[in-house]
């Protein structure tokens, strides 16, 4: 279902736009909620997009045109409200439709398709007439839908008084210090949507105060629960922004706490697995107890135990992810202009055995010794498009590989590590920690290296893997099946340790990486240290073989920044990396509004609460909705016409 999601909905790198523009990147992360089922968290960027910052800024500017076209476009994308009538009037219509002999729960089938479209409009047209009759269809059905499947009830656990049922399995979600609800129902409702001249705050036309904004053709088509909201400007959606990234990117158990559970199922288990019963059995038994154990630990369900056992992915995208170390480039440039009674800073490297001779490896030198036609070549595009990789031919690796150690190519080599995202924690612990113990430890015992070595060099040694500290075997890719009719080969400089025997590979600009930045957050550029923000700029967009490259001695790191003539596409990346931060300076903000008692939990938006006119005094809740139909029910029955329900089908 989320493969024909993807493919039918988003239409990423389609020439046709899918339902909410030309997608140009998705990533959505599977989930599971208090009742251990399973959905999905995903978050789409349009192609040619503004950020929320610069949607803020031309909003400002009262500039209409622009005001008019992204009204338009909001309103065509998501919706807060019903089609035919208020809530009240849809659940009418819905008890009306149930009473019909042929009616089928709507949650339980499957849509129907439009017929061919016509808009001739001539008299007595078929076409016509077919089209405008699927129309009502579909507006009835998605009214049942979202009736069903969308509205809030805040005491659907709890009594009025906040007391809990006897039965409820949940807490509910007023359970919290303000007493309000965590899904900030009821929303605040609005005629039309407008523009807030001194916030930019957009409030986008609502009429429901108890179900969230979405699309209809998403609701139509999934027949399901669907949440649709827009990303775009104001201080709290930076704050959701932020919440968004942080929960989609949760980081998973260590691999220690793995090893631990796996350690202690086998002592609890020390008698069956020397005892003579089947092998089969107890090794069930035995994946079953680690399961289970680590379900626990992981704070993870059943079905979300079973999608992993199944081989389902538990993340969706289309792009691929190369794991970048930055602060190694980083130190390596500061350390080219610190003086003699200055401490380096650390550069890791990886030691290896070549032939006789013991040599140091790292993904830094591949940069400083890189081919001379890649001199112009920054660092955040070497990242992106350039591999290191072995002369040897991949069948010539997996042939050797395969018969002299026995090892599946496909379960063991080719794991597909390209996308793993390593914590800033961690990944920060392994970047600090210093080079101790015998050297052994970091000399790689290549006693079959005519063999190996070539297996680990083509995976490992390349930008996918940045060493830095880790573990080369943790993070291999796979390899790529894709067209490589347009990949260019260059050769490293002869004074690369590996210049003979291996070469780099350079992508094509459509098959070019995601860097995912590991060890750290970018330093910001308004607070802090300004030479560190302006020295990691620098590193990432001029190019440079060596530290003494990126500036002159006459000059400071900030004079050199602000004389360098950045590309457009670099100074736009520039500030994306400094967005996070503006969704954090907006997350405390909103946070201090809370302590403060400024802002209600509830609101979301800048905006004060109202209603749609001055006539509406209160807001009607789902379960006073019920109440009032359910008493009326047997009026309703008697006095309904039954419609004619071929008029609301296409033919």
């Amino acid at each position: 279902m989320v493969n024909l999601f993807i493919q039918h909905v988003l239409r990423p790198d389609k020439e046709e736009p899918g339902a909410y523009g030309h997608t140009s990147s998705y990533y959505g992360a599977v989930e599971q909620q208090g009742r251990l089922t399973l959905h999905l968290h995903l978050i789409a960027w349009v192609r040619s997009s503004l950020s929320p910052q610069e949607i803020r800024d031309r909003l400002l500017e009262e500039d209409s045109e622009f005001q008019k076209q992204f009204v338009a476009y909001l309103e065509s994308a998501h919706t807060g409200d019903y089609f035919n009538g208020t809530g009240l009037e849809v659940i009418q219509m819905r008890y009306q439709d149930a009473l019909l002999p042929d009616y089928q729960d709507p949650t339980e089938t499957l849509p129907v398709p439009p017929p061919p479209y016509c808009d001739c409009k001539a008299d007595n047209c078929v076409g016509c007439d077919k089209t405008n009759s699927w129309w009502i269809y579909f507006k009835r059905i998605v009214d049942s839908l979202i009736s069903m499947v969308n509205v809030h009830n805040c005491h659907q656990n709890t009594y009025v008084d906040g007391t809990l049922h006897s039965n409820s399995t949940a807490k509910g979600c007023k359970d919290n210090k303000w007493g309000k609800c965590r899904g900030c129902f009821p929303w605040p409702l609005f005629e039309s949507t407008t523009v807030d001249s001194e916030t930019a705050h957009v409030n986008m036309k609502k009429r429901e105060a108890w179900i969230n904004t979405f699309t209809p053709i998403l609701t139509y088509l999934l027949r399901c629960n669907t949440d649709v909201t827009s990303l775009r400007s104001g201080t709290a959606i930076k704050a959701v922004l932020i919440y968004v990234s942080d929960y989609i990117t949760k980081p998973a158990l260590k691999t220690h706490v793995f090893f631990d559970v796996i350690k202690s199922v086998f002592q609890r288990n020390k008698e069956q697995t020397n005892t003579t019963k089947n092998g089969q059995d107890q090794a069930r038994k035995l994946m079953t107890q680690m399961v289970n154990v680590l379900g626990a630990k992981m704070e993870i369900g059943a079905p979300m135990i079973c999608s992993y056992l199944l081989g389902l992915p538990d993340h969706y995208t289309n792009c691929t992810f190369v794991t970048f170390y930055w602060k190694s480039f980083v130190s390596e440039v500061r350390n080219s202009w610190k003086s003699e009674n200055e401490p380096l800073e650390e550069v890791k490297i990886q030691i290896k055995r070549k032939d006789d001779k013991v040599i140091g490896v790292s993904p830094v030198e591949d940069y400083m010794k890189r081919s001379v036609e890649l001199e112009s070549m920054c660092l955040y595009e070497w990242i992106s498009r350039c591999e290191h990789m072995s002369n040897r031919t991949t069948s010539e690796i997996l042939h050797t590989v395969t018969d002299e150690h026995d090892l599946d190519p496909t379960e063991s080599i080719l794991e597909n590590k390209g996308d793993d995202c390593v914590s800033d924690t961690e990944s920060m612990q392994s970047h600090s920690d210093d080079a101790e113990g015998s050297l052994k430890d970091f000399i790689e015992d290549n006693s079959l290296s005519a063999d190996i070595e070539p297996v680990l060099d083509d995976f490992t040694l390349s930008q996918k893997t940045l060493v830095d500290g880790q573990d080369e075997y943790d993070n291999l890719p796979m390899i790529s099946t894709q067209s490589t009719q347009a990949t260019l080969k260059f050769s490293f400089l002869e004074s690369h340790p590996l210049h003979d025997t291996h070469y780099i590979s350079m992508h094509p600009e459509h098959e070019r990486y995601v860097p995912n930045f590991v060890g750290g957050l970018l330093p910001r550029h308004d607070i802090g240290d300004r030479d560190y923000y302006c020295t990691t700029m620098l590193t990432l967009f001029k190019p440079w073989r060596c530290g003494m490259d990126l500036k002159t001695s006459e000059n400071t790191w900030d004079h050199t920044f602000n004389l360098f003539m950045f590309e457009p596409w670099q100074i736009k990346l520039m500030s994306y990396f400094n967005l996070r931060y503006e969704c954090l300076d907006a997350k405390d903000n909103y946070h201090a509004q809370l302590k403060q008692g400024d802002a209600d939990p509830l609101q979301q938006f800048d905006t004060n609460w109202t209603t749609l006119d001055s006539n509406a005094s209160t807001i009607i809740s789902p379960e006073e909705i019920e109440t009032g139909v359910s008493s009326d029910i047997n009026a309703i029955s008697k006095s309904i016409t039954v419609p004619n329900r071929e008029a609301g089908h296409s033919k």
